[in-house]
């Protein structure tokens, strides 16, 4: 999706994890998020705010979410919006299409992609309807303005024969009278732009201006007698009953009238004219005449065309996806429905197969968009060159591809497909000087053997690719029953996660940190509990990685750092002396385009002093485009905050890189702690990180510290500062305040 640029969106959703998660995914893209928690206030905000698309929830606690797309749609009929609901409202996410929603997603949303596409492409086709109706009313005012036009200088020519005919006493004044009067009449029309001409009763031309000689498809010489149809060009429709005389039309009622006509011109070229033929009248009330005015609807019939090229545009681009041109997942289920019948009419199965490129955001992120871009649109081809051309390539999201088989007859041939597309990915992919290798996770589901219904296959493949991955990706697997029970656990645990998130099971424990000289306490790390209300405490490391894949991680990590620096800031309060608080971000957060209006805000809301709070990233985070994070790390530091790299030595950062950052700290990683008396290369690569750190004038702290003979070869080797269970367990604030008390 491209960048928002400021666009309004308005969120109406009742779930405040689902308004917070959305809102922080929009502003990460520059888009402006409004959030309402009830219908009255999304319409209150619609009114106000003018949104340019409405994301709307038809779950509302007070009134009904299809009487708000109602109202929406009679207010304001421009607004986009997009319907997002549980699986269990798919009747009324139907019923919402009916009644003018623009597309739907499904709660939850796990993969921003299908959110990002669905709102650009709401948004694109919003502002191409737009587009058509600028270009009809321009035309329609032209048209209106041509006709005011055209009346003005229809009055100023019966003004002119008005004034011409009081002087027919004479004959010879009357002669001189006919020629000013053919001499003003000819001035006036060879004003005109169009083709003009004056026709008499018995449709003789009289007279024309210098574009209607330009179109005349014969040369005329002053005896010639030209009748009007024979103007601008052969006229393709003779006066007929079909094609009525707008002469006699006029004649019956005295009244302008305005005809479509088609002629050739002199180059035998067909043009189609609007011809505004207005009556001229004599002194006495009796019509002597007429005057046609031509206008050349060539243009605009181009712009009609340009009209019809857009809405074909819009179709394409709302059913294919614009970097590998393959179908997208609304063409997907369309065909995939059709194949479903025919199969059901022929009595044969129908395969879909997802596929999951492995670590690909891996490549994204270490070689650029660009670079995976490009490697898309080779696989996208690859796999159209596998398969038959009655089959189905679709990309579905980033990195997803989905396939559909038709006409299956045996089961077994979807393996060897399957085989097929691995062995066509298996060879490198040369992307300029980059020889890449890439693998993907297959799920496979039957019909009519999984399902019967479009989303309940989609599930079923999804659900092995699931598997697929669990099997150690690189593979294929066919769907089966009992993977229901994971799928649904997933579920399970991502729906008590945004529960948790709501109903404040989420804890935070505090670590200390010492001095390593005078075991002085100089600081603690934020390290995130989930106290489940029948699972007991659960550890980061099982829920932490569903937060990030769901997005549920920003809103997370959000309150994690204003408690923890609101308890740093009630501690001092107290009295104890103040520490520093480290807090970690993740990639997500730190990507996030309010990363400093987030941290500014925190800390000017609790009190706390930036150089108290330290803010931990991971290697991985801060080599992902260098540049924009130099950037953004810098902006952090001026704020006065301390930066610190975690679990320094386990990613691949450069140190002509590592030079660029602000940081103040390095953190040695625990896996190198945990065997430095026993395993030499681990001692040495401490050794290494801690004269480098002082070397940068960086302060070293290392993780996991839980014997002495660790504490003293780090002791010996220079380290600052240490945690770890030898010195304390991470504990709940309220334990938490022993350290104080204990500490030189």
């Amino acid at each position: 999706m491209p960048p928002g640029n400021n666009k309004k969106i308005l969120i109406i959703d009742d779930d405040d994890a689902v308004r917070t998660s959305i809102a922080a995914c929009l502003r990460a893209r520059d888009f402006t998020a409004l959030q309402a928690a009830d219908g009255l206030a999304g319409l209150a905000a619609l009114r106000q705010d003018r949104p340019d698309l409405i994301l709307l929830d038809l779950r509302l606690p007070d009134i009904d979410g299809l009487d708000v797309l109602a109202t929406v749609t009679k207010e304001s009929p421009d607004t986009p919006v997009v319907i997002i609901s549980g699986a269990g409202t798919m009747k009324d996410s139907i019923r919402a299409l009916q009644l003018g929603a623009w597309d739907y997603l499904v709660k939850p949303i796990l993969e921003t992609a299908v959110l990002e596409h669905a709102i650009g492409k709401a948004l694109e086709r919003a502002e191409l309807l737009r587009e058509r109706r600028r270009y009809r009313e321009q035309l329609e005012e032209e048209v209106k303005n041509r006709t005011a036009e055209l009346e003005q200088r229809s009055r100023e020519l019966e003004r002119a024969y008005q004034i011409l005919e009081t002087e027919v006493n004479d004959r010879k004044r009357a002669e001189r009278a006919v020629h000013r009067e053919r001499a003003v009449l000819q001035t006036i029309i060879d004003g005109v732009i169009d083709p003009a001409q004056v026709v008499s009763l018995d449709h003789q031309v009289i007279m024309m201006n210098q574009a209607a000689r330009d179109h005349l498809p014969i040369e005329l010489k002053k005896t010639d007698t030209l009748l009007c149809h024979q103007m601008p060009g052969q006229f393709l429709e003779p006066c007929a009953e079909h094609t009525p005389c707008p002469m006699d039309k006029i004649k019956e009622t005295g009244k302008a009238v305005t005809m479509i006509r088609k002629y050739r011109d002199k180059n035998n070229a067909e043009h189609a004219y609007e011809i505004t033929a207005s009556p001229l009248w004599n002194e006495d009330g009796s019509m002597r005449g007429f005057l046609e005015i031509f206008r050349n609807l060539t243009d605009s019939d181009s712009v009609e065309a340009k009209l019809r090229d857009h809405e074909s545009r819009l179709y394409h681009l709302s059913h294919h996806d614009p970097l590998t041109n393959l179908p997208n997942r609304l063409l997907f289920q369309d065909r995939l429905q059709m194949m479903m019948i025919k199969a059901q009419r022929h009595k044969h199965q129908v395969a879909i197969l997802f596929l999951d490129l492995d670590r690909f955001k891996k490549i994204n992120e270490t070689l650029g968009h660009e670079v995976g871009d490009r490697m898309l649109v080779e696989i996208g081809q690859r796999l159209q060159n596998t398969l038959r051309k009655s089959d189905t390539v679709a990309r579905m999201s980033g990195d997803e591809f989905a396939i559909i088989l038709d006409d299956i007859r045996d089961a077994r041939y979807v393996g060897v497909v399957a085989r097929k597309i691995k062995q066509a990915l298996a060879k490198h992919i040369q992307v300029g000087d980059y020889e890449l290798f890439i693998s993907t996770s297959i799920g496979i589901s039957i019909y009519p053997t999984d399902g019967t219904e479009v989303e309940g296959l989609m599930r079923c493949a999804d659900t092995a690719i699931f598997r697929a991955k669990e099997m150690g990706r690189n593979t294929y697997q066919f769907y089966t029953t009992d993977m229901n029970t994971r799928a649904f656990e997933f579920l399970l645990m991502e729906s008590g996660l945004r529960r948790a998130l709501e109903q404040n099971e989420l804890v935070i424990f505090y670590q200390p940190q010492f001095n390593m000289t005078d075991h002085r306490l100089i600081g603690m790390e934020a390290l995130l509990r989930w106290q489940h209300p029948e699972k007991g405490m659960i550890a980061p490391g099982d829920f932490i990685p569903l937060a990030e894949e769901t997005g549920l991680i920003e809103p997370i990590g959000e309150w994690v750092l204003r408690t923890a620096c609101a308890q740093n800031k009630s501690w001092q309060n107290q009295g104890y002396p103040p520490i520093s608080l480290a807090v970690n971000l993740s990639a997500r957060q730190f990507r996030q385009q309010n990363i400093l209006e987030l941290v500014a805000d925190t800390l000017a809301e609790t009190g706390l002093e930036p150089k108290y709070l330290e803010l931990e990233l991971t290697e991985s985070i801060v080599m992902n485009n260098v540049e924009k994070n130099v950037r953004t790390l810098e902006e952090l530091s001026r704020l006065g905050v301390q930066l610190a790299i975690d679990d320094f030595g386990t990613g691949y950062s450069s140190l002509s890189y590592l030079k660029l950052f602000p940081i103040d700290n390095l953190k040695i990683d625990r896996s190198f702690v945990r065997n430095i008396n026993t395993n030499p290369n681990d001692a040495m690569i401490a050794a290494s990180i801690i004269a480098l750190a002082h070397n940068m004038n960086l302060k070293v702290l290392a993780e996991g510290v839980e014997d002495e003979k660790q504490l003293q070869l780090l002791l010996k080797q220079g380290c600052d500062n240490v945690q770890g269970f030898l010195f304390g367990r991470p504990v709940p604030a309220e334990e938490f305040v022993r350290f104080f008390k204990e500490s030189p």
